[in-house]
């Protein structure tokens, strides 16, 4: 049985200063379960949602503030724990720093991937993904390891990661980084698939080599079919064997000559084309210029003024032709001297041929019919020999690809798994609220896309992110239990009962060891006696006011000190 160890990150206070207007906004958090609340008839627009989006921004994420938030000249703090260790995090625009308990320098960075190492490193968890560009895999920027642990409100668009920015650097993202986060895609698996994905290749490679191989061996069966011979194989197999060599030379130098000549000839004739076209282009262009010069038009013939304008552009349409001409001359000099050189190559080698065969004696229709045969022969035996050496290479590679495929099984089984189990719990929250619109076909894979209309917009996708996370706890439960942050998932147009329902599905169903921290409007306590929460935050100030003067001054020398420490060399 798998042991789970109790892994998590906890919030545990929140600084947000701006030092242009000397404000600042301190937060403080519990364990369990946190409740962001205002007034529900003038609530709105008291700092709720900058709140929750200011955690995993200052995490390494970046969120969609509101456009009348500057957030990039804002500068967070964030104190959290991991597994009761505790730490600051510090970011000004690109900048970040990281601190442990004793306000000791760790990381000084602005970089966005030495920010995700470090994190990796004391989450003892990460995303890896293969990259857009190179098919490599690489460490992923931070916000990969906190997409399924934040909702926006205003991004409540179903089975859709929309609640962070920057998330298209990695194409078709979303089924790998759900099994990361479900540890069921891991290194090892993205290194199988490279090997398998290879050895297929190679395995396609081979295959068309080996059918062009039978297609050759069967036009050489053919062959041999019509050709007979009178005198004896085996008598001739010494002389012919002590001279294979220098013979199959001979005529592999025959017909590349031959093919390079059939080549050099079509190229020529193209030329001679162009040229004729050529030819008949300058002679118009003559007789045109000539008309212009006898102030006469080209076309109607008619008597026009003296045009210098048209003479330039024939001139120079006369000279450009006459360039292409001497360009079109010069190549073909060229091809009639690479022509007259291969000619005499192939006369060369005809000549060594007939040379070979004297010496050889085959002057006689029987020896050149029996070296004929030979010839099939031996290039039969040659391809039968390639084909060998590739049937058994394509047996190797079927015993590999069997091997990895195997291997490929076990991660396959293991998605199965997720998904049956994925769907079970999406088909009871279905039911529980009552969102018939959703066709149940559409949670058997979690890659597949559903969305709900009007009110039931938002709850699918509140219990699509539930399930995701239920999932990833079952199957992955040594995995950082990052805190789980909700922008008012119940503050939409939903009757009483069912934002009732809504709130006690968000509240009973989160892991025992996960933060909850939820904004809703018009939260009461005494409306859920049944439930204990932890932290109830109930913003009280006026609207686009969540920094205040006063508690600028009182931590002041908190944000000083941490903006001061610089590195050590």
């Amino acid at each position: 049985m798998r042991r789970v160890f109790m892994h998590n990150l906890i919030i545990n206070k929140l600084y947000i200063f701006s030092t242009s207007e000397k404000k600042a906004k301190i937060v403080s958090f519990k364990s369990g379960k946190n409740i962001i609340t205002s007034s529900r008839t003038d609530g709105n627009k008291k700092g709720k949602s900058i709140i929750l989006k200011s955690i995993y921004h200052t995490l390494g994420a970046d969120c969609f503030f509101d456009d009348t938030w500057d957030e990039k000249n804002k500068t967070y703090i964030l104190d959290f724990s991991i597994n009761n260790k505790r730490y600051l995090i510090y970011r000004y625009d690109r900048l970040f720093k990281v601190f442990d308990s004793s306000n000791e320098l760790l990381l000084n960075t602005i970089d966005r991937m030495e920010l995700s190492e470090f994190l990796s490193d004391i989450y003892q968890f990460n995303i890896e993904l293969p990259s857009r560009d190179h098919d490599k895999l690489e460490l992923t920027p931070p916000v990969f390891s906190y997409i399924l642990n934040y909702l926006d409100q205003d991004k409540m668009d179903g089975t859709h990661f929309n609640s962070f920015k920057s998330l298209g650097q990695y194409s078709s993202y979303k089924e790998n980084v759900l099994y990361s986060h479900f540890g069921v895609f891991d290194k090892e698996y993205y290194e199988l698939i490279k090997r398998i994905d290879l050895l297929n290749e190679m395995q396609r490679h081979y295959n068309e080599e080996v059918i062009m191989l039978n297609k050759m061996l069967e036009r050489i069966d053919k062959s041999l079919e019509n050709n007979s011979y009178s005198l004896s194989l085996d008598s001739l197999r010494k002389e012919v064997e002590k001279n294979k060599n220098e013979y199959a030379y001979i005529v592999n130098k025959m017909n590349v000559t031959k093919n390079s000549l059939i080549n050099l000839r079509n190229e020529k004739y193209t030329l001679l084309s162009n040229l004729k076209d050529l030819n008949l282009s300058v002679n118009l262009a003559k007789t045109e210029l000539h008309d212009i010069n006898n102030h006469v038009c080209p076309l109607c013939k008619a008597e026009i003024k003296d045009d210098l304008e048209s003479r330039i552009e024939k001139c120079n349409t006369i000279d450009d032709l006459f360039f292409l001409s001497n360009e079109l001359e010069v190549s073909l000099l060229k091809i009639d001297k690479e022509i007259k050189k291969q000619e005499n190559v192939y006369k060369t080698t005809l000549d060594a041929l007939q040379e070979y065969e004297r010496k050889l004696n085959m002057n006689s229709k029987e020896i050149n019919d029996a070296l004929k045969h030979k010839g099939y022969i031996e290039v039969k035996d040659s391809l039968l020999k390639d084909w060998n050496t590739k049937s058994e290479e394509l047996e190797k590679i079927a015993e590999k690809l069997k091997a990895e495929n195997k291997e490929k099984r076990k991660y396959d089984d293991l998605k199965k798994q997720v998904n049956k189990k994925y769907c079970e719990y999406m088909i009871i929250d279905k039911q529980k609220f009552g969102l018939k619109e959703l066709d149940s076909k559409n949670f058997e894979n979690i890659k597949n896309t559903f969305v709900a209309g009007g009110s039931n917009k938002p709850i699918a996708t509140v219990i699509w992110y539930f399930n995701l996370l239920r999932v990833k706890h079952l199957f992955n439960p040594n995995a950082i239990k990052f805190p789980l942050i909700l922008d008012s998932p119940n503050n939409v147009e939903l009757d009483d009962e069912k934002r009732q329902i809504l709130f006690y599905y968000l509240v009973e169903n989160i892991d025992k060891d996960t933060q909850l921290i939820i904004s809703t409007l018009g939260f009461n306590s005494e409306d859920y006696n049944d439930i204990s929460f932890d932290n109830i935050i109930d913003l009280d100030n006026n609207k686009y006011e969540l920094l205040t003067l006063k508690e600028y001054d009182q931590y002041k020398s908190f944000l000083l000190n941490l903006s001061n420490i610089i590195p050590q060399e």
